[in-house]
């Protein structure tokens, strides 16, 4: 029976951060560890072709001196850590200029060996010699005899060149340890700022579950005291129970309005593709809505005022433009008290901007209260007093629908004063 491993948030964030620590340290040493290579690989191939350059360009320096010699002469000053010799059609080896620090025993060793052709390293009692081997027609006299040669020969000591190479080698190892060091820790501090948005989408997650037990124990509670009551009675008709059935159906209401707020803000949270935007008749939009809540108005006997200029247009989503606008009039009508008023204006300012109001003479909000207005599920103590249904998700919700749209809400209020929200959106 296969076991299955349950981790909790905590746990499961810990183990993404050490995969992604995991991740990175292996792309980082990676790629540090194939540019440490290349540089490596590039500077060997330079080096020897450094090296056979020299030596190619030292043998032509000798074959155009020898050619423009009228005496055959070698005066050409090779280098002391190279020789050059020439090999004769019968096999012989002559060197006209022996001036060289270069072992007379490697030479022989060497010359002893197939030496093939262009240019090879040979290894001769742990000294490096690069060989080159060019042609070259030369008449030479030494003595008596005279000799007709066909090539030549360079060899040149590249011990310390080889050393160089050596010890760029151990010093990229050691930069590879050391990088080690700070691989290690970059890898897990990229991986803790990765898990960042992980862990907020988790703690979201948490809260928006919180919330919707917190906002719907209350009213689940409520609609089944209700139906068991109901449930006990079975003989009783629906006029009997006319109070019990219309708790129930308040709750659903509640219930159904909660959920509608929590989903809008797990899409908000989520920042799901939920704004479409395409042209607003802002002024119609506003209009109907006015229209949709003056029941509201009348009745709790407020006066519901509108100043709304026609024709004003915006770039945005019409059902979320809707619902903002639903929530900030129904807001303002729900707490003001009876006789009050509220007043929605909709106008044209200046630099291509169209400015929304909504004034109510309501119970206003406090500095406090202000700055928390926008935090989900809050509620000021009188704000409860007067609606005890609220959310405290119409504002947050605002807040979203006017950040997706580039707009900007203030507030202004004061306690016992009155309310005033005015958004600030870019008209088409």
């Amino acid at each position: 029976m296969r076991s299955q491993q349950v981790y909790t948030a905590g746990a499961l964030s810990k183990k993404i951060a050490r995969r992604f620590a995991l991740s990175n340290f292996v792309t980082m040493f990676s790629l540090f560890a194939v540019f440490v290579i290349v540089l490596n690989v590039w500077a060997t191939v330079f080096s020897y072709w450094h090296i056979d350059a020299r030596s190619a360009y030292q043998v032509e320096a000798f074959v155009d001196e020898h050619q423009s010699a009228e005496n055959h002469s070698y005066g050409l000053s090779t280098s002391l850590l190279s020789i050059i010799y020439f090999e004769t059609e019968t096999g012989e080896y002559l060197n006209p200029h022996p001036v060289s620090q270069i072992v007379e025993a490697d030479i022989d060793e060497l010359l002893s060996r197939d030496l093939g052709e262009g240019d090879t390293t040979e290894i001769v009692n742990g000294q490096y010699y690069r060989v080159h081997r060019a042609a070259g027609d030369f008449s030479i006299q030494e003595g008596d005899r005279h000799y007709n040669t066909h090539d030549i020969i360079l060899f040149r000591d590249i011990s310390g060149d080889i050393a160089m190479q050596n010890e760029l080698r151990l010093a990229s190892a050691l930069c590879l340890l050391l990088s080690l060091a700070i691989i290690v820790p970059m890898s897990y501090r990229m991986a803790q700022r990765s898990i960042v948005p992980i862990n907020e989408a988790w703690r979201k997650q948490r809260q928006f579950a919180a919330d919707a037990s917190h906002k719907l124990k209350n009213p689940l509670a409520v609609a089944k005291a209700n139906v068991e009551m109901i449930m006990r009675h079975p003989e009783h008709t629906v006029e009997e129970e006319q109070a019990g059935l219309e708790a129930v159906f308040h709750s659903t209401e509640k219930m159904n309005t909660v959920l509608s707020a929590l989903l809008t803000m797990a899409r908000a949270d989520a920042d799901g593709d939920e704004i479409v935007y395409e042209d607003v008749a802002l002024s119609a939009t506003l209009a109907r809505v006015c229209e949709d809540v003056s029941q509201i108005a009348r009745d709790r006997d407020i006066r519901l005022q509108t100043a709304i200029d026609p024709g004003a247009r915006i770039v945005g989503d019409p059902e979320r433009i809707e619902e903002l606008f639903t929530i900030l009039v129904e807001n303002a009508l729900l707490y003001t008290g009876e006789g009050g008023s509220v007043h929605v204006g909709l106008s044209s300012a200046a630099k291509g901007k169209v400015v929304v109001e909504v004034r109510d003479t309501g119970i206003g909000m406090s500095a406090d209260d202000i700055s928390m207005a926008f935090q989900r599920f809050y509620r000021s103590g009188s704000a409860r007093s007067m609606n005890p249904e609220g959310t405290g998700l119409g504002l947050p919700i605002a807040q979203w629908i006017v950040d997706r749209h580039n707009a900007v809400m203030d507030i202004a209020s004061e306690p016992a004063q009155g309310t005033t929200i005015r958004i600030t959106f870019d008209a088409r």
